[in-house]
């Protein structure tokens, strides 16, 4: 520090370097016998007071007589280097960039500014800028000195919004002068009548093949199991079902709502009512209300033995797997397709295993099915 300070002085500061006196170093004790025993120890005023175990018994008093052989002397310090002489610090002269800034060239780009909240001051190079931190003689603007972040932001959110916007006559916006806020917009500006409505939805389009054959395949396993199709569930399951290579079926033009699903399925269904005899159509309507009673109750029997058995046909999204395991179709389903069939049926398979003992695990579980007997 003595040495730092000699040669880089702080105005009216100087230093000495001071050791201890190890001369007087005189202090000799003695060793207390069993010390490692010792649990517990108490300073008192003639000596000092042991235990082996804590708060047990008064303990044993060691007077200081017989600890101490040779009291120790006064150290203090010793001068080893004397005090240099108090010397002027030199003069750091830093760059006014307030003053300055008009007068500096291309060439001479003041690249370190202060840090310092509010200083406008830079300087090119970081010396300089050192120099100028550890003096503290920062600028800071006056009219800019009580502005805050916050005031700042005020300011500049007040100038956006009162900034007008042209309407042109195709519906396009372009940035206009400013206006105080509230005023209304000149005559020639004046918006087009209608012009922030939706745009009317298009006319009805009809449905493609490939979504009429999925909901049929929909609307058909649910008429073979006994568990018609929810429209609500088959209007999200549209959205992630995918086909024998795991990828997307529909796009998104092509999905469609609950209300949708569920005119398409009262169609259908009422179309194949008048396809069939006449006698029967008579039949289906005097017994409807009984129909959809018993329907109810054969939900609920339905459900318990699911829990229970498979029941044919068993089916994943739209495939029959029933009808693919008899028709040997299970081998064109990739590997991430298998996966998440087997997922939904809660049949365990490790992550290692192959192409080919995936569609056995599935099969095996097939083979469960009344259609397989």
């Amino acid at each position: 520090m003595r040495r730092a300070l000699s040669e880089r002085p702080v105005k009216g500061t100087s230093a000495s370097v001071c050791v201890v006196d190890e001369t007087k170093k005189t202090l000799e004790v003695n060793k207390i016998e069993g010390f490692s025993k010792l649990h517990n120890i108490q300073f008192e005023e003639k000596g000092i007071r042991v235990w082996r175990s804590y708060g047990v018994g008064r303990g044993k008093e060691i007077p200081f007589e017989k600890l101490v052989l040779q009291s120790q002397e006064n150290t203090g310090l010793v001068v080893s280097e004397e005090c240099f002489d108090c010397r002027e610090t030199r003069v750091y002269k830093c760059k006014d960039t307030t003053t300055e800034s008009s007068v500096s060239s291309d060439s001479e780009i003041d690249m370190f500014e202060c840090s310092e909240p509010g200083c406008m001051k830079s300087f090119r190079t970081f010396s300089e800028l050192e120099s100028h931190l550890d003096i503290g003689d920062h600028c800071v603007k006056e009219e800019r000195q009580s502005e805050t972040l916050y005031d700042k932001l005020h300011r500049d959110w007040v100038d956006m919004f009162t900034t007008s916007v042209n309407i042109t006559k195709d519906g396009t916006c372009t940035p206009g002068s400013q206006q105080n806020v509230g005023s209304s917009p000149p005559s020639d500006q004046a918006v087009r009548m209608g012009w922030a409505l939706p745009k009317p939805r298009a006319g009805s389009s009809r449905f493609t093949e490939k979504v009429k054959n999925y909901l049929t395949a929909r609307f058909d396993l649910g008429e073979q199991t006994g568990r018609r199709a929810d429209p609500q569930q088959v209007s999200s399951d549209m959205r992630k079902t995918t086909d024998e290579q795991n990828n997307r079926l529909f796009d998104r033009k092509e999905w469609l709502t609950k209300s949708q699903v569920q005119g398409f399925f009262s169609r259908l269904a009422s179309s194949r009512r008048r396809q069939q005899d006449p006698t029967e159509v008579d039949l289906n309507s005097r017994d409807l209300l009984q129909e959809e009673e018993e329907a109810d109750r054969q939900h609920l029997i339905e459900e318990v033995n699911q829990e229970l058995r498979p029941q044919h046909p068993l089916s994943y999204d739209a495939f029959n797997l029933c009808e693919c395991a008899r028709e040997n179709k299970l081998i064109e389903f990739n590997i991430p397709m298998l996966t998440q069939i087997l997922r939904h049926f809660e049949i365990p398979f490790k992550s290692r295993d192959k192409k080919r003992d995936l569609i056995e695990q599935l099969m095996s579980f097939l083979q469960e099915c009344d259609c397989q007997s």
